[in-house]
């Protein structure tokens, strides 16, 4: 297996982690009070605003293109700016990271 296999591989399982957390973190209302019948119907997102982006990944294997890409986006868009936050490449310290940001 070659160095950019792996570096390839690694890329595409930190994004896909990524992507996961993002789902879960967008399926939660942050209501605690558990579900009742009486609870107002969920109003519609608006995802047209502009404003700076939190990437949040696991430990970066691809050899700092996920930065050189986040760069690139920063360039070409400097009213949505990305910022990259690197968590630890073990899952317990991912998970302690996210609880502890929650």
């Amino acid at each position: 297996m070659t160095h950019y296999t792996h570096s390839r591989r690694a890329f595409i399982q930190g994004s896909v982690g990524a992507l996961a957390l993002s789902a879960l973190a967008a399926c939660s209302n942050g209501d605690s009070k558990g579900s009742g019948s009486n609870k107002p119907a969920a109003k519609k997102e608006d995802f047209t605003g502009e404003g700076p982006i939190t990437w949040v990944q696991g430990k970066d294997f691809s050899g700092g293109m996920v930065q050189k890409r986040l760069d690139e986006w920063n360039k070409k868009y400097p009213k949505e700016k990305v910022t990259l936050i690197e968590l630890s490449s073990e899952a317990d310290q991912q998970r302690q990271s996210l609880i502890n940001a929650a």
